[in-house]
């Protein structure tokens, strides 16, 4: 490892997240011996912010959708921004709404998920009041598809199953006052794949929000 690698590792190892036009300021090199440097190092370029950020491998810590924050700069397993709105929404078990998507990344997914759409990156579909995202892989949306639909006529949403239903229900009942996405956060600690926006489908189908604001 050269001098300057070596300066870029302690140096992301004590900041945890840099901006690479800091690392060249801070080391007096300029933006290229930057980005060479990088390339031999194990790192993670921001999917938010331009991709200015980076962050050793080792620093990181996903959540289970595979995205991470870190003082509202994103990273993801699966790299760049358009990388990980392909693979988030093909890792989905039914598709996923703007809402659901935006929750997940992080980011306001409206402002360009349509053209990820447009790009035959995913495939957007109308299904009842939503537009709904799945897998540009064809055989990977039938499978969504088909998930979704079977929810609907269920009533629920996919990412409810029975036992986190009822993890769900006996956190409602406990915390009366608690808001869908409180709810979301207590069910993934007990490690269900749940978002606020599920939650608060599933308590709207059953008529439990209408009730507890009584």
């Amino acid at each position: 490892m050269t001098q300057v690698a070596r300066q870029i590792h302690e140096t992301l190892l004590s900041m945890t997240v840099v901006a690479t036009n800091a690392l060249a300021d801070e080391l007096n090199v300029s933006m290229r011996t930057v980005q060479r440097r990088l390339t031999r190092l194990s790192c993670r370029r921001s999917y938010s912010h331009n991709a200015r950020y980076v962050a050793l491998a080792e620093s990181t810590c996903f959540d289970k959708y595979g995205v991470w924050q870190y003082e509202g700069i994103c990273f993801s397993r699966y790299g760049n921004l358009t990388n990980t709105v392909a693979g988030l929404v093909d890792a989905s078990s039914a598709g996923l709404t703007n809402r659901e998507l935006t929750e997940r990344i992080r980011l306001n997914a409206r402002s360009f998920v349509s053209q990820f759409s447009r790009r035959g990156l995913i495939v957007a579909e109308k299904l009842g009041a939503r537009l709904r995202y799945f897998s540009a892989d064809p055989s990977r949306a039938a499978v969504q598809r088909a998930a979704f639909q079977a929810s609907a006529v269920k009533g629920k949403d996919p990412s409810i199953s029975d036992s986190v239903a009822v993890k769900l229900l006996l956190a409602w009942i406990n915390t009366p006052a608690a808001k869908p996405e409180d709810l979301a956060a207590v069910l993934c600690k007990q490690g269900c794949s749940v978002t606020a926006g599920g939650v608060a489908d599933f308590l709207r189908s059953h008529d439990l929000l209408k009730k507890k604001s009584k």
